[in-house]
């Protein structure tokens, strides 16, 4: 993108550019299968069935399957008609929802609001935007590397903190200066190091919020808290740009202070990496005490 609107200084002819391969995917979609998942979901036993005897055809060199197949149905309740409710009960549910839908909102603000202050970073708005993305790539490695080794938790909520403070400096550091070109390139760098930090939040943030949630209400919380994530992108150019009309230091201040907050509101959320991932919704409040070969049923009668 920075590329193409370095060479198409056109509004208009980079909004044809860059919206044309989309044309193409939307003829693609109608090529692609349904998930096995929502067909199973929806007892589109039929159309499963043929799917999954196509499968086992390609995976053994073209042969048939012989014998017949039976998909067995899980019986409804009443928890899978009502699944988002449940994100709100009991009450120790409800504080780690609203606290994850909170911080969500806030980091996904400075996430986006960092590439709308591109504008305002070195004055080399093509340079600096793509400065700005490229730091993503990198970004994808780190949180696979630290979230592995150190945890979800710790990793978040660390790279929020070094995020803010990245943010805190870029907004301390003037504009611009006739006399001394480094403020310019510090500002450029920590600018960088606070949008790769905040990737590495946005890359790690998605796994640990799912796994936070038991089981069958694992695919429920993960879409409510995008659909935070996608409020919080709505209100980033009100900051990353608007609140530049009064001072250029004022978004970076402000995306400082809304990652620091949403770090806050993650304290309390536990950690999840090594551990056996909830099932039910009275498995979460002793996740940390239950060893990987034991349920938490088994662990409180033995």
């Amino acid at each position: 993108m920075a590329l193409s609107s370095y060479y198409l200084q056109n509004w208009s002819a980079l909004l044809l550019y860059s919206s044309a391969p989309y044309f193409l995917v939307i003829v693609l979609l109608w090529f692609l299968p349904e998930s096995i998942a929502w067909e199973f979901g929806n007892i589109k036993n039929e159309k499963l069935q043929k799917k999954i005897l196509r499968i086992y055809k390609v995976n053994n060199g073209g042969k048939n399957y012989k014998n017949g197949i039976q998909i067995l149905v899980p019986a409804q309740t009443n928890e899978d008609k009502s699944k988002f409710m449940l994100l709100w009960k009991p009450l120790a549910m409800a504080v780690q929802t609203l606290c994850l839908a909170l911080a969500w909102v806030l980091f996904s603000v400075s996430y986006i609001g960092m590439s709308y202050a591109a504008t305002n970073l070195t004055g080399n708005i093509h340079r600096d935007f793509a400065l700005l993305n490229g730091s993503e790539m990198v970004a994808c490695f780190v949180a696979i590397f630290f979230s592995k080794r150190y945890g979800r938790k710790l990793t978040i909520i660390t790279s929020m903190v070094l995020a803010g403070l990245c943010l805190v400096v870029v907004a301390s550091l003037p504009t611009s200066s006739t006399e001394n070109n480094s403020y310019k390139y510090s500002r450029l760098v920590f600018g960088v190091c606070g949008k790769l930090l905040t990737t590495v939040v946005a890359d790690t943030i998605y796994s640990w919020t799912a796994e936070t949630y038991p089981t069958f209400l694992r695919s429920s919380a993960s879409g409510f808290h995008q659909s935070c994530s996608t409020f919080g992108h709505m209100i980033a150019p009100w900051v990353g740009i608007w609140l530049n009309r009064y001072h250029s230091s004022i978004p970076y201040f402000s995306m400082a202070a809304l990652l620091l907050i949403a770090a806050c509101l993650l304290i309390k959320i536990e950690e999840t990496s090594g551990k056996k991932l909830p099932e039910k919704i009275e498995n979460i409040y002793n996740l940390e005490d239950v060893p990987r070969e034991m349920t938490v049923s088994d662990y409180k009668q033995g």
